[in-house]
């Protein structure tokens, strides 16, 4: 009996839903028909309670299985015919209640549910006018927190598996408005996109909404609402949400230049907000993620001087460590992130007011006190690459200034612990180290004089803080280097973590960060006079000598009397050309791993640390290994767990944005096969993004090309139809001695099998032709039989031989 009870009422749902489809006779109908499941769910307007004429009983309508339904029938049937008499009516409201119930409705959950419902509808159907406005109530009164906090706390249902699988639904849903709408623009749609749906100021809104599900959270979040921000973070960072610099567009979002001043006030006023942040960002389960974060972050801070050694620059900086340190927790062992945190520091070329503020960071950044492990942390990791001589020989003078003023910075911090004088780490510790003394000789040999007052300086600073004399001469004048190192001294008389507050500027305190990243004006003041260090005695070191009368620091006494080079400076890019190309003298090129996973291959491809000014080094061979391997890895992965679905997006958007800056070797044709081999192997994922990049501005026509072979290669390949062999070999070589080396066989392919690698689809339309040929070719034969046609070519002659033949017959 209830389950015919629960049938009748159902039918009445479904008869409702059928008359929708079909054509309404007039208004009043079309209110009737509308009124009665809004009454049920509480959310009709007063003014159309008298047409509510057939009410449905209780459990008279399933809201997840009958409202997405009503919703598809108002788009495809209703609204194209009573749009325009709803306007004129004043009457569109009883619709919108469908998609984004007015606020009035707004406390009630089976509003918030509409909402979550609306967004599939409405984004599975062709782009309208009416989707438009629909869209925009939406964005405005349900976005993401909203739709966050009714999917994670329905009550529902408390599976937690599909609680997860209709948020990451409802992410992609909300991540994909601008781009159809823009595309709807583009193609049937006519006039200017709204300004709330543009890419840039929706993401912005975006971001605002995600900050406040961060303020919400309890200071220990639940699993699953760690899992869920977990998702969101992800796709806001593919998106590109977290640009590694400040935006120069308005059309380019920014998740921290919108949110980072509503961060400082709840910081103040919410000791738990930060709790909150640690715990969202130790959860995350990709490094790239946490990394693309943290770096955005760190580009977002305050512009900090140089060298400015005012009171007002050193609180400013101490202001910016205490927010990084609220963010991401104090640097040291306990912290989850850390590593994370060091190679975004390590691995790209920040300013030195920004390594002011990580060695304020790295300190405590608290006046009087400093973290001694999160200092020797800190100095381990930079004196790893401070001492490699590759980066001694190779990097840019920008990376040396950069990595030589953290260690200066990072010496001063950690000078006046004597304590450690007898142990292996601290500025003793450092003293002591055969790395360290061994990069010092490789830094005085260096043929750049600026970069060989780097090494010299930081030997000056370990020598003096050790309690010895060391003097190296020649540090008057401004060129080579000299002036950059005397600001460097003058900045570090005193320590920023000592800094008082209070002497943070007003007006600094009252611009918001947005105005901020428009106007970074940042004053430098250079002071090049000695300082007082801060009136107290300096204290006397305790240095310890070995029995024999040796003393372990005897060591930096040694470069006092080695003399100034006088070797020629460094040579012009020509000539480092020239030696680049002449075999006979390797400058020593990076060795590059074989990526064995597609997240390493993603890195090779499009790399998270930022956006680069300059080559970096080896990141010529990054690409030309990550496209050697690209199909081979890809095709590999193809049945193995998650990781290809996981990666493929990423790994599309890095393949069809590389562009041939260096002149690899078959660049357009592994390029291509990588592309089709992710279209093959993961076409859910990977051919929706392709269709979508396919109408982005930024790409060229041969990058458009290459989409659409990828796309028509792949499909080939998923309906099983004949496409170009593939680069990957099926069976590894029997007898390799028979073959030659991998390089020299590239080289000597034929020409059939370069045509067909390096224009696939021309090579298909040579087949399809020759397929028709071959197919008229076996009609005809099938229309005349062989032994008919054998038996008339030679019995019948033409007509004109006949003739000729006759006349010379006897008579």
């Amino acid at each position: 009996m209830l389950q015919e009870f629960h049938d009748t009422v159902y039918d009445q749902v479904r008869d409702i839903i059928l008359r929708l489809q079909s054509s309404v006779q007039d208004l009043s109908t079309l209110y009737s028909l509308l009124a009665a499941p809004l009454h049920y769910l509480k959310i009709l307007p007063p003014r159309f309670h008298k047409y509510n004429a057939s009410p449905l009983p209780e459990h008279g309508l399933n809201l997840p299985k009958h409202i997405p339904i009503l919703q598809r029938a108002l788009l495809e049937h209703v609204l194209p015919t009573w749009a325009a008499r709803l306007d004129e009516e004043d009457s569109y409201a009883i619709v919108q209640q469908y998609f984004a119930p007015d606020l009035f409705s707004y406390a009630i959950p089976s509003s918030r549910e509409i909402a979550v419902y609306a967004y599939a509808t409405i984004l599975s159907l062709p782009i309208t006018e009416h989707s438009v406005c629909l869209l925009l109530q939406l964005t405005k009164a349900y976005s993401v927190d909203v739709l966050w906090d009714t999917i994670l706390h329905s009550r529902r249902t408390s599976n937690l598996q599909k609680h997860t699988i209709l948020w990451e639904d409802c992410v992609r849903n909300v991540a994909s408005v601008p781009g159809k709408v823009a595309n709807a623009y583009g193609s049937h749609l006519r006039g200017v996109i709204p300004a709330q749906l543009e890419f840039g100021a929706y993401f912005n809104n975006v971001s605002i909404k995600t900050e406040l599900i961060f303020a919400s959270l309890q200071a220990k979040p639940a699993q699953g609402e760690l899992a869920s921000l977990d998702y969101l973070s992800t796709k806001l960072v593919n998106i590109g949400v977290f640009p590694p610099a400040i935006p120069s567009i308005p059309s380019q979002p920014s998740f921290f230049l919108v949110i980072l001043g509503t961060a400082r006030t709840r910081l103040r006023s919410t000791p738990s907000y930060a709790q909150t942040w640690h715990a969202v960002l130790a959860s995350m389960t990709s490094p790239m993620t946490l990394q693309a974060i943290v770096n955005s972050l760190f580009a977002h801070l305050a512009p900090t001087p140089d060298f400015d050694a005012s009171k007002a620059s050193r609180a400013l900086v101490k202001r910016e460590a205490l927010l990084v340190k609220s963010l991401l927790g104090q640097l040291g062992t306990d912290n989850e992130i850390a590593e994370s945190v060091l190679a975004c520091i390590l691995n790209r070329q920040w300013s030195v007011g920004q390594a002011r503020i990580f060695a304020c960071w790295a300190a405590g950044a608290e006046t009087g006190r400093m973290d001694q492990q999160g200092l020797q942390l800190l100095l381990d990791r930079v004196l790893d690459l401070w001492t490699t001589p590759d980066h001694i020989r190779h990097s840019l003078l920008a990376k040396h200034q950069y990595l030589t003023a953290l260690m200066v910075l990072i010496i001063h911090y950690l000078k006046d612990n004597s304590a450690q004088a007898a142990s292996s780490t601290g500025i003793y510790g450092l003293a002591r180290s055969p790395a360290f003394v061994r990069s010092i000789s490789t830094y005085i040999s260096h043929m750049d004089p600026s970069v060989r007052r780097c090494g010299m300086l930081v030997a000056e600073e370990v020598a003096h803080a050790c309690g010895k004399t060391l003097d190296f001469k020649g540090w008057s004048g401004n060129d080579e280097g000299r002036e950059w190192c005397r600001q460097i001294r003058a900045t570090t008389k005193e320590r920023d973590s000592d800094a008082d507050m209070k002497d943070v500027e007003a007006s600094s305190e009252e611009v918001t960060e947005t105005e901020e990243a428009k106007n970074p004006t940042v004053a430098v003041s250079v002071s090049t006079e000695d300082k007082t260090s801060n009136g107290r005695p300096p204290k006397q070191p305790l240095v310890q000598l070995m029995p024999s009368g040796y003393d372990s620091d005897d060591s930096l006494t040694g470069y006092i009397s080695s003399p100034s080079s006088s070797r020629p400076p460094s040579p012009s890019p020509t000539e480092l050309a020239e030696i680049e190309k002449d075999p006979s003298l390797n400058v020593g090129k990076p060795k590059i791993v074989r990526p064995v996973y597609l997240a390493q291959l993603g890195e090779m491809v499009r790399p998270t640390s930022g956006v680069r000014s300059e080559v970096e080094e080896g990141e010529v061979e990054r690409q030309e290994m990550a496209l050697n391997v690209a199909e081979e890895l890809i095709r590999r992965k193809r049945a193995y767990g998650s990781e290809l679905d996981e990666n493929a997006v990423n790994l599309a958007y890095g393949f069809v944005g590389l562009k041939d800056n260096f002149d690899i070797d078959g660049f357009e044709e592994k390029r291509q096969v990588a592309l089709v081999a992710l279209v093959a192997c993961c076409p859910r994922k990977v051919a929706p993004c392709l269709i979508e990049q396919f109408f982005q501005a930024q790409y060229s026509a041969d990058q458009r090309y290459t989409i659409l072979n990828a796309l028509a290669l792949g499909a080939r390949e998923l309906a099983s139809l004949p496409v170009p062999p593939s680069t990957v070999e099926v069976k590894r070589v029997a007898f390799p001695s028979k073959r030659l080396p991998s390089a020299l066989h590239q080289r000597y392919i034929t020409a059939g099998d370069q045509m067909q690698t390096s224009n696939p689809v021309k090579h298909l339309l040579d087949g399809i032709t020759r397929t028709a040929i071959e197919k008229s070719k076996e009609t005809a034969e099938e229309k005349v039989p062989e032994i008919v046609r054998e038996r008339q070519l030679r019995i019948k002659r033409p007509c004109n031989s006949s003739r000729s033949l006759s006349s010379r017959s006897p008579k």
